[in-house]
């Protein structure tokens, strides 16, 4: 058996190897970075490492296996400038609330051996602290941004942010309104054209960009939530979990409960209300006992989001 796990890893090794792009051998590279053998990080899974300036990325055997290693690196490379921008963006917006940050690590995992690749396109493992993308690059790019708020509010913050609510609204908010995301932005969120034509034709397009404007989209997806549209329907909620919208959730929903949407823009309003500093300064605490640090309880702040929300909606012409 021995043996037979020693053939295996040269069979491998040696077709990785022929894998190799012209010109790798002689310490050139065809890409805006390096391509480094991985002896660093669990080295049975990940053969090769990338050490960019804001993330290392380590490329699974599985996965070049299947997409080839010179498709890999030149999808990724198509990406880096993007991300850069994207991930300064997000540090900056954070900068006040973060320690040091360094490079996170990202994990390919396109062959979809996590069980988590079944719900997610991406994740930020906070035990492990890394990120682990799944499916194809442009799933990549709808999700990446977001992933790496969890990594700067989790790993990287003064005081680490508490799962659900704060962590999910905080996240979409600095990706999707106080923000945008490049990467997100240049595949319209891994959207379907007829999906994205939708809401073009609904008024959720930055014309300027030619691409999906996000934030509007997050406004009005949020009023199709507090108009009752998604009541009996499935939902992804910040609790991570897929739920049903049933009417009790409807008439008095929790945080746990709320849709990545109306979390998003929920942060959007209180940190209007009460400022950024007091709101993310919050984000280690009980979201449902709002009443011990906004002097409201949950209920009462949400029905104050809503009527904001729709106003927001109004102002921007949204047709629903």
């Amino acid at each position: 058996m021995r043996m037979i796990r020693s053939l295996t890893a040269l069979v491998l090794a040696a077709a990785l190897f022929l894998s190799l792009p012209a010109g790798f051998c002689e310490g050139e590279s065809p890409y805006s970075f390096v391509l480094e053998n991985n002896q660093e990080y669990r080295t049975d899974l990940y053969p090769y490492v990338i050490h960019g300036e804001s993330a290392w990325w380590y490329l699974s055997a599985a996965d070049i296996e299947m997409m080839g290693l010179d498709a890999m690196c030149r999808s990724l490379d198509e990406l880096t400038g993007d991300l850069e921008v994207d991930f300064a963006d997000a540090r900056e917006a954070l900068a006040p609330y973060l320690n040091e940050v360094p490079p996170v690590v990202i994990c390919t995992d396109f062959s979809g051996h996590a069980q988590v690749s079944q719900t997610a396109s991406a994740y930020y493992n906070s035990l492990s602290n890394f990120i682990k993308v799944f499916h194809n690059w442009t799933s990549v790019k709808a999700s990446l941004k977001h992933e790496y708020v969890h990594y700067l509010t989790f790993a990287c913050a003064k005081v680490p942010i508490t799962s659900g609510f704060w962590a999910e609204g905080v996240a979409e908010y600095v990706t999707r309104i106080a923000g945008q995301s490049r990467l997100s932005r240049s595949v319209n969120m891994g959207l379907p054209e007829e999906e994205t034509s939708f809401y073009r034709k609904k008024g959720a397009w930055d014309d300027e960009a030619d691409c999906l404007d996000e934030r509007i989209l997050y406004y009005a997806l949020a009023q199709l939530c507090i108009r009752g549209d998604a009541v009996g329907m499935p939902y992804y909620a910040v609790c991570n979990e897929m739920i049903d919208r049933t009417e009790k959730i409807q008439q008095d929903p929790k945080p746990y409960q709320l849709s990545f949407y109306e979390a998003a823009s929920m942060i959007a309003w209180l940190v209007e209300q009460y400022g950024e500093e007091t709101v993310f300064a919050c984000w280690n605490l009980d979201a449902e006992k709002t009443e011990e640090y906004f002097r409201e309880p949950f209920s009462m702040l949400y029905a104050g989001w809503a009527e904001w929300n729709t106003r927001k909606c109004d102002e921007l012409g949204l047709v629903f």
